[in-house]
This record gives structure tokens, C-alpha cells and sequence, in this order.
């Protein structure tokens, strides 16, 4: 685990957070009736979708890293849910996938007491 995961500049979420808001891959229902959690439209790149699905996994991450409440802990399943019921390419579900993966992976890491955090 090399790479560590950098994430972006988060002012305009901790403006007044709310996931639909704040996601980029999220919308409104049509109806304006609930939210559409996967709203991405693959390119036919694989190389791409990999890349975009990754930068995707990241602003998540950093969203729910700012505001870790009980709702937005649940996201991650109704996103997937919805990735599958889009079929999208599978690009951008490596992508995303493969970057929450990193994230989990380095926090199990952390639990299981591999990396020790330092005392301040």
C-alpha cells in the first residue's frame, strides 16, 4: 500500500452538507421524490471509467470523512445497489470499488495495530 489516498479540498461540504447536494454522482428522483445514488454515465473507456469510478470512490470518501453520521454510513450500500441496477461498465465500478477498498484495507490495517498512530 504505497499510494496513499490524498483527498481534495472539502469547503464546499461542510457548507451545508447533505449527500445529494454534495455528490456529484447523485440526483433528485425526476418525480423530486427521493435520490438517484448512482447518476454516471461511462465513457466506453475502460481506462477511463477505471480512473473516473476511482475519483468518484475518493469524493465519497472525503464527503463521509467529514461528515461521518449513521446516514451517510449507509450510502456506500445504496450506492452500490444502484451501480448494479445501472449496469454500468464495469470500469467505473473497479474503479470506485477498488478505491474503497484501499480505504478499508488501511483502516483494518490501523485496527488490527499495524500502524501506530502517534500520541500527541
Amino acid at each position: 500500500m504505497a499510494d496513499i489516498i490524498k483527498f481534495p479540498n472539502i469547503k464546499k461540504a461542510l457548507a451545508n452538507p447533505h449527500p445529494m447536494n454534495d455528490l456529484s454522482f447523485m440526483c433528485r428522483m425526476p418525480n423530486g421524490k427521493g435520490m438517484h445514488y448512482w447518476n454516471v454515465e461511462p465513457t466506453g473507456n475502460y481506462p477511463n471509467d477505471c480512473q473516473r469510478g476511482r475519483e468518484l470512490a475518493i469524493e465519497y470518501l472525503t464527503y463521509l470523512g467529514a461528515h461521518p453520521t449513521y446516514g451517510n454510513m449507509a450510502l456506500l450500500g445504496s450506492i452500490v445497489v444502484a451501480m448494479i441496477e445501472s449496469a454500468p461498465e464495469k470500469g467505473l465500478v473497479i474503479g470506485f470499488m477498488g478505491a474503497v477498498n484501499e480505504y478499508a484495507a488501511a483502516s483494518a490495517r490501523l485496527l488490527a495495530g499495524e500502524f501506530k498512530v502517534p500520541s500527541s
